[in-house]
Order: structure tokens, then sequence, then C-alpha cells
């Protein structure tokens, strides 16, 4: 009989028998669990409210196939290691290899390095030991914050959160999330007033509320410190934050940290010098086949003039939405241009069998989470993603990674990468870099000792003369002349930005960055002025300064009361509430 399912995940409904898998454990077969909630109390029983998992954000789900074990969560119940109403909300009968390897030093209260991939069960690696082991001691009264979690992304901590809150439910304790785009005041208020045992936070909205909401003293209870992602973390550049929040809290000496990370150097090293005790266990679920996704994984790249970029995606992405199981991230180098690539794909008709998705920073958290969740349950669809997804998100099924324009660095490539070929399934990668991108990031060593080789069709994916490129061509650009200025001249503005920082690789002066991004405005985005004129998109004389421009020839500089919700300019308009176009 088939494991019953709820919301894309298997069933872990109260009061049903728990059966036995096969010999071979499968991942869909979960463990239902034989009790009302974890920790039950008399007060509970009584009338206090039951903990829920948020609605909006189910706990991420992947197919773990790979890296199960034989070791059952019953076997730590049967050794005294866990508690009685801790196993009973587990929902899965097996372990995963990273959660057999780490349940037992985490019980027995040891800091912990564990080295294991996105997607193989680290979430449930650290909260049940940590859970079980707040459970084996009395209540905390409310405002004590006793298990806190860093993770790099809002997305990250509101699947934890929701994991969280499964593994509580129907207890006295609450798990809270401290992440942007929140109203920081409603954040602050329900911090100080309500239940956060367990707080998932992302570093700079945690240190906002040490320096601005009084939150010391509740961090100095903290018994458990967890770092998930924490090469990610550091990528983001919160070194400077975690370092501050371990002052904060509980000094390490008295408290157990938990560190995990897919990735081992020099930095993690140092990192992990600080918040973890020098007799801790390092653990790794990492094996040398497999330490690196990027090493055997197929990667092709194509290269093309900077004007059919659009029209050779759009005749990838015709060719793949062809396959029944075509799950797709396409990743940009920023915001707004993911932003206008989803407005531009999900405008052709030839896509519309499959369902499009976008992602990126300069969406609300709301409609973040709404299409995250979507995109996870699809069978089929694509994501046109800003790197908010690179690493930290739990997509399963990713069967290809597009990336359209020169990453930021080879460990950006590898990341966004890291979103297929999971679980040991079979994944494939494709770079689309313009002609000018070519040189400036092929020829770094890290990406010559890849399997990155050129696309086997990358010559007819280009060719004017083939009828596909040609029908492409024609809707890319008949698409772009029916879409509004204002979502054209953000595309501009992020892309001058973006490719300003890169100059020196690039081998680019300020005045051919001005010229490329005209170029690209006007031939590539079908740019028309809404005034009538041949002028590029408005810039404002901030942004130029910012950019370093002042003085270089061919660009729109308006004051910023002229600038507006067209994204052009008009000198007989009255001044209007500024609006930017901001990257």
């Amino acid at each position: 009989m088939a494991t019953p399912q709820v919301n894309g995940r298997p069933s872990h409904a109260p009061n049903r028998k728990r059966t036995r898998p096969p010999p071979k454990p499968q991942p869909s077969q979960l463990r239902t669990s034989g009790s009302a909630g974890v920790f039950t109390s008399t007060s509970q029983a009584s009338g206090s409210p039951a903990l829920s998992v948020p609605a909006a954000v189910p706990p991420a789900s992947t197919d773990k196939s790979a890296y199960l074990s034989n070791v059952q969560f019953s076997d730590f119940l049967k050794q005294g290691l866990l508690t009685k109403p801790v196993f009973d909300r587990i929902p899965f009968e097996y372990c995963t290899e990273v959660q057999e390897k780490t349940l037992k030093p985490i019980l027995e209260g040891k800091d912990v390095f564990g080295q294991a991939k996105t997607g193989t069960g680290k979430t449930i690696a650290f909260l049940v030991p940590s859970i079980d082991r707040l459970a084996r001691k009395p209540v905390p009264p409310p405002g004590i914050i006793s298990i806190l979690v860093l993770a790099p992304t809002r997305e990250l901590c509101l699947q934890i959160e929701a994991e969280a809150n499964m593994l509580l439910e129907g207890s006295l304790y609450r798990a809270q999330s401290a992440i942007g785009g929140v109203n920081i005041k409603v954040q602050r208020n329900n911090l100080l007033l309500k239940r956060s045992d367990i707080l998932i936070a992302t570093p700079g909205r945690l240190v906002d509320h040490i320096e601005n909401s009084n939150l010391t003293p509740r961090l100095r209870t903290v018994q458990t410190f967890i770092l998930d992602e924490a090469d990610r973390l550091l990528d983001q550049g919160f070194q400077k934050s975690i370092l501050q929040i371990a002052r904060a809290i509980t000094p390490k000496d008295q408290r157990q940290t938990l560190l995990f990370s897919a990735t081992v150097d020099k930095q993690i090293r140092e990192i992990s010098n600080v918040v973890l005790k020098q007799q801790h266990e390092f653990i790794s679920t990492i094996g040398e086949e497999e330490e690196a996704t990027h090493k055997h994984v197929a990667q092709d790249y194509i290269i093309a003039p900077l004007a059919k970029i659009d029209a050779v995606l759009l005749t990838l992405l015709r060719q793949a939405v062809e396959s029944p199981f075509t799950k797709i991230i396409v990743f940009f180098s920023t915001a707004r241009g993911a932003a206008i690539a989803y407005d531009l794909f999900r405008a052709i008709p030839d896509l519309e069998q499959a369902p499009m998705f976008e992602m990126h920073s300069r969406m609300s958290q709301g409609a973040r989470v709404k299409q995250a969740d979507g995109f996870r349950e699809t069978m089929k669809g694509i994501l046109f993603s800003s790197d908010v997804t690179a690493r930290g998100m739990d997509f399963p099924g990713i069967t290809a990674v597009y990336q359209v324009g020169m990453p930021s660095s080879p460990e950006q490539y590898i990341h966004r990468l890291g979103r297929t070929a999971r679980a040991g399934a079979q994944g494939h990668g494709i770079l689309i870099l313009s002609d000018f991108e070519e040189e400036a990031f092929l020829s770094k060593k890290e990406i010559r000792e890849l399997p990155l080789k050129r696309h086997a069709g990358s010559d007819e994916l280009v060719d004017e003369q083939s009828p596909a490129f040609k029908s492409a061509q024609e809707m890319v650009s008949q698409t772009y002349q029916a879409m509004e200025s204002v979502s054209k001249a953000q595309a501009y503005q992020a892309w001058m930005g973006y490719y300003n920082s890169y100059l020196k690789v690039l081998r680019w002066t300020k005045q051919d960055l001005v010229q490329r991004a005209n170029d690209y405005a006007m031939n590539v985005l079908k740019y028309q002025c809404p005034d009538g004129s041949n002028n590029t998109p408005p810039l404002l004389p901030k942004t130029v300064g910012m950019m370093g421009l002042k003085g270089v020839l061919g660009l729109n500089i308006v004051k910023p009361q002229r600038v507006d919700r067209a994204g052009g300019s008009g000198s007989s308009q009255p001044p209007r509430k500024r609006q930017k176009a901001e990257p």
C-alpha cells in the first residue's frame, strides 16, 4: 500500500499503526506517530493551544533514497538516547546517513562539525537531538531562547521553522523565525511577548534585534547554537555578524554548538575554531566520489552575441518542455534580470505547457514563499531566479540548471550547479555566455578543471539561417516590444551595475560599459522611451555617481522629480513621487 501523502509529504498523522518498510528502506515510507504530541503536559491537555506547522511553508522534502541508511530512529529509542515523546513525532522510520552519524554525538552533548550536502536530512539531524535535550529539562519560562539556529536565507529559515514546529506540535514549546522582509516591530513584539524556545534567524536580522530590540539577555540562555549552511553564510559576508552573535550568546564552553557545511575550506575552519569547542567531532558524509557534484555532472556552455542570448534560451526551453518531467532552474546575474526574463518567457505561448515561477530579492517575502511552494510541489516547471535559491532551498527533482550570463565567481557557478543531480539522480548544467564573457570566465583555473564542454548544438543554436533560431528571435523581439518600459529600465540599470563590478576582467573602460549597456537596452530589450524620443533609459544623478560614471557619454541623466512611472521623463509634467529603477 502506498504511503499517504499530505501536501506532497508522507503523512505522519497520529493514531495510525506504524508499518515496517521492506528490507531495503524507501524514502516514501514514513513512520506514523503513536502519541498525541511531544512533551504533552497537564496544562496543555486542559486547553493550552497546540503548535502547528505554518501552512504557507511546508517542511522541505526531497528524494533522499541515495542517502538512506539501514539504521532506524527506533534504534536510538531502544538505546535510551531518544525520549519517547520526541521519537513519536519523527515522521521517518529510517535515518539518512547524516542523521545516523550525527544523532548519537549530538544527543550525548558533544559539539559537532558536520560536512553534508543540502537535501540529505540535515535539518532533522540537528533539530531532533536538540529538541530531545531540551525536553529532558524543566520547561523554561516564556522569553527564554534555548536553541538558536542561523541560516543564510529567509526561505531556509522558514523551512527549518516548519520542521521545528512539526516536531513541537502538541507541546508547550514554540519556534519562531527572525528574518528580513518582515515588519521588524511586529517581529520584536513576537520575540518579546511569545515563546521562542527555538529561534531560527538570518544573521543580519538577528544582529538588528541584538542592537535595537534588547534581545541580548534572552540570548544568554542559549543551550544549543546551530549554524546551518555555514559555507553559504560566509559566502554572503556574514562572518562579522556571526562573530557578533557568538559573543552575545552563552559562552561556547557552556553551550553545545553544531556547525554544518557542504564544503570545508580555510574560512570555514577559522569560524569553526571560534564557535566550536576544541574537543569537537568532525563527521563527513561526503565520500570522495561524490564530494563535488560539479566534477561529474554533465555540463555544456554556449557562446552567443548578447542580442541572441534570449533566443538561444527560448530554443533550449522549447526543447526541454517537451518532456513531461522537465524541472529547470534558470539563474540570472541580477534580480531585475530574473524578473524581466520571467515576464518575457511566461508571455510566450510555446512554453505554456510548463508552469513558470520566479524567485528573487525584489519580491515580497510572501510572494517568494508562494513561488517556492509552487515550484517545490510541481513535477514540471521552470524557475527564473537570482542567487536567492543557489543554496539553502530544497527543490526536489531538478533536471537541469541553466545559467545565463557570467557568474560572479567559479564558486557561484558551482553552487548553482549543485541544485541538480542530487541524491544520485541525473542532472545537466548549461552555461550561456555572451561572446564578451567567454575569455573572462572560461579562462579561470577552477572552471578549466571542470568537465565543462562546448554544447554540441551551439553553432545551430546561434545560426541566423536556422528556422528554429529565426522563430525564437522573432518571438523574443515581439514580446519585448509589447512589454512596459519600466521593467526594461530597471533591467538596464541592474545590468550596468553588475558589469560595472567586472570592468577589469572584461578589459572594459567606463565608456565601453555604457555603450554595451545601451546596446542591451535598445537592441535586446527593445526599449522605447515613453516620450517618443530615442533616449536610453533614464538614470538618476545619484545612481550615476555611485557607479562612477560621471562625465561618461551616452547616459540619459534626469532629475529625480522627472522620472515617471513608465521609466521615461517629461519636462511638462508636474513632479511625481520618485520611483527609482533599482538593480
